[in-house]
């Protein structure tokens, strides 16, 4: 994810989201499908290799190398086999690892996210075990060069010996479970291995159904943890898009989702500075709601009123800890007019976003981080004449109006405007 940054006189803003700029952006970015090798025409909800981040599910990230499909899973590199996106949503997998051979395990035991996989039915666990003294399993001796010198193959419950040097759980067809407990040497058991495994992912496929229903491309946003629909002329917050009509007779006023960046994964600024903007730039959106913070607040004085209203937390400075006190309504006497306080510190949030801190179902800290939107003062209108004229927005630097900048020169409204050129 990339960041953008912008300050007012008082403070500086990291950009979470622009929906303006997202819109064409995501339609035709996430359009592109994955290919590689053997493994084609793969779309949501993968997402690398031509596909940005925000054409699918963060942990679903898909890499080609010499025509090579991987995918990692829980710390564990993985060859992509085959992947079905049809009913059955499923993923072939065997690990990196051991695809060549199996002596030199370079990862831990096959795990899933079990939020995001489920095994197949038809595939068991293995236990490999390495360099074992005087023990009842059958082993087979590795290549030489490799990282150790025999291997045998055994059920989960097997019970491990004392003298092993390591041991690994992996995961193999049910079909090849007998091959490789019947192998007669190392080569048997490798081939069995490399035949992988399938693993179905779980998304929410009924949402990016609709959304391809209605000539819209399956997206997902990384910050709600949500599937979004990409629109040839918007990026839609609904399941589709249906509202595109609608949205050009009523456009959506243009918006960023911002956080303040001093306070970005931290509630302890260097400095104490209040959240102002430039109102002849930006708004402040409906839905928001101040988080104050108040800063070296001395605990043994008493507030009327002041109940248990409020969180106190700890900030190390370079003079030592002082105490903060979080609200997120307004206390009914200010701790720094009652000199309990030194500073006080608003921060917009989302007033979703208080309400769930207030429910203890969000930290102070997730809160902060999701930020808050700025509505943009610009001429929406304006701008999407010019787009749809086949021109770029702009600003003319001599006179601080608008230009339509667009293949033989610019313009003040649109392409090709008679006697509007700039």
């Amino acid at each position: 994810m990339s960041w953008l940054f912008f300050s007012s006189p008082f403070a500086f803003f990291v950009f979470i989201n622009i929906p303006l700029a997202s819109s064409f952006v995501g339609y035709t970015s996430c359009s592109n499908k994955f290919n590689c090798g053997e493994i084609t025409n793969v779309g949501f909800p993968f997402w690398g290799y031509g596909r940005p981040e925000s054409c699918g599910y963060p942990e679903l990230n898909l890499t080609c190398s010499e025509s090579v499909t991987t995918i990692g899973i829980m710390g564990v590199q993985y060859r992509v086999l085959k992947i079905n996106q049809e009913a059955e949503e499923t993923l072939k997998l065997v690990r990196d690892d051991y695809y060549d051979k199996i002596c030199s395990p370079k990862f831990g035991d096959t795990k899933l996210n079990s939020n995001l996989f489920d095994y197949v039915s038809g595939s068991v666990d293995v236990k490999l075990l390495y360099d074992c003294i005087s023990s009842s399993q059958r082993d087979f001796s590795c290549p030489k060069d490799e990282t150790y010198g025999n291997v045998a193959a055994v059920l989960p419950a097997f019970p491990v010996p004392l003298m092993c040097k390591s041991q690994m759980v992996i995961r193999i067809q049910d079909a090849m479970s007998f091959s490789i407990f019947s192998s007669k040497n190392v080569t048997e058991l490798e081939q069995a291995v490399r035949e992988g495994f399938e693993v179905k992912y779980k998304v929410d496929s009924a949402k990016c159904d609709e959304c391809v229903g209605s000539k819209g491309v399956c997206g997902y946003d990384w910050g709600l943890s949500e599937t979004v629909c990409h629109c040839p002329n918007q990026s839609s917050a609904s399941r589709n898009c249906s509202a595109t009509a609608e949205a050009i007779d009523n456009p959506v006023l243009p918006s960023a989702k911002v956080a303040r960046q001093d306070y970005w994964r931290t509630i302890c600024p260097q400095t104490y500075v209040n959240t102002n903007i430039n109102f002849s730039l930006f708004n402040y959106s409906s839905g928001l709601t101040n988080l104050t913070f108040y800063y070296a607040c001395n605990t043994s004085i008493t507030i009327p009123g002041l109940g248990d209203n409020f969180t106190s937390q700890v900030c190390s400075t370079n003079n030592g800890n002082i105490t903060v006190w979080s609200f997120t309504q307004s206390p009914p006497v200010d701790p720094v007019a009652a000199r309990a306080c030194t500073t006080g510190i608003s921060v917009p949030v989302f007033t979703t976003a208080a309400q769930a801190l207030m429910a203890s179902q969000k930290t102070i800290q997730e809160v902060v981080d999701e930020g808050f939107e700025l509505g943009l003062e610009i001429d929406n209108v304006q701008c999407n004449n010019c787009s749809e004229s086949g021109g770029k927005c702009g600003l003319n630097t001599t006179s601080g109006g608008f230009s339509c900048f667009c293949q033989d020169q610019a313009y003040a409204t649109t392409c090709n405007a008679k006697g509007s050129s700039v």
